[in-house]
């Protein structure tokens, strides 16, 4: 763990303990679970949900993942009450089971649909490779093809989208492309959206992810004066704090627990 990562531990007890409540924030693919061969296979740890579990239950601790993926899948693999879920990169969004999609978010559908079928052809080219279709968005895949030829379909793929530039907007996800609307919720709208349904005055904001598609989160916390946690090598430059892996924010999680009194439990 980074040497300065006890001293942040330090810190959020003290914002705790000063009455300030924590909203701690995550990514999912590469910052809660390590990257797998297939999406689909990038499942949490027993122990990890039982970590997010515990710190749902203290008093003035909140929790949200914001993803890439869609709501309903993150319910799925997430199976913790009391978390603020945002999918399709913060375009769709779910707070103790209210949901908001985007109003604007069907009006986009045409277009995706336009984009998705010349990405699926252009995908029959790179064995490995393969789109996947959101409800509002894309995704399209490439980390199992050769890092040559995963640069060859990225700009083919770059050329295909470019036309759209004006109604789409182009993230790069874990050994991926992530394409969804450009309608102006991005992953740090999310968090503004978390924080004004929690309705908490000052609160302490953490948000950990781990690649470019995290840099909206990133920046809107710093604005806000909070922690941001860079997770891996290919997390953006801005992240205050750095972990090598996963199981590194396993272990700070944990670390932050065992800080905090354990008298305080909510959501009982």
């Amino acid at each position: 763990m980074i040497p300065d990562m006890p001293a942040a531990v330090g810190l959020l007890r003290t914002c705790w303990a000063t009455g300030s409540a924590l909203v701690l924030v995550f990514d999912y693919d590469g910052t809660l679970v390590p990257l797998a061969p297939h999406p689909r296979l990038a499942r949490p740890a027993p122990q990890m949900l039982e970590t997010l579990d515990r710190l749902t239950r203290l008093c003035h601790v909140h929790l949200g993942v914001i993803s890439g993926r869609q709501v309903a899948e993150l319910q799925e693999l997430l199976p913790v009450p009391r978390l603020f879920l945002a999918g399709t990169s913060g375009l769709e969004v779910d707070f103790c089971g209210v949901s908001v999609l985007h109003p604007r978010a069907g009006d986009a559908l045409p277009v995706l649909r336009q984009v998705a079928d010349r990405l699926d052809s252009l995908t029959r080219r790179f064995p490995g490779a393969w789109l996947e279709r959101k409800r509002v968005g894309l995704t399209l895949h490439f980390r199992d093809i050769a890092t040559d030829n995963a640069a060859t379909l990225v700009a083919l793929a770059a050329e295909i989208l470019r036309p759209h530039s004006s109604h789409l907007k182009v993230h790069d996800g874990p050994l991926a492309l992530e394409i969804t609307p450009d309608l102006g919720w991005t992953k740090g709208t999310a968090i503004r959206m978390m924080l004004e349904s929690l309705a908490i005055a000052a609160p302490m904001v953490v948000y950990a992810g781990d690649s470019s598609n995290d840099v909206d989160a990133f920046e809107f916390v710093e604005q806000l004066g909070g922690l941001t946690i860079g997770i891996g090598d290919s997390a953006p430059a801005l992240a205050k704090y750095r972990m090598e892996s996963p199981h590194e924010l396993f272990q700070w999680l944990t670390s932050l627990i065992q800080q905090l009194p354990t008298g305080c439990f909510s959501h009982e």
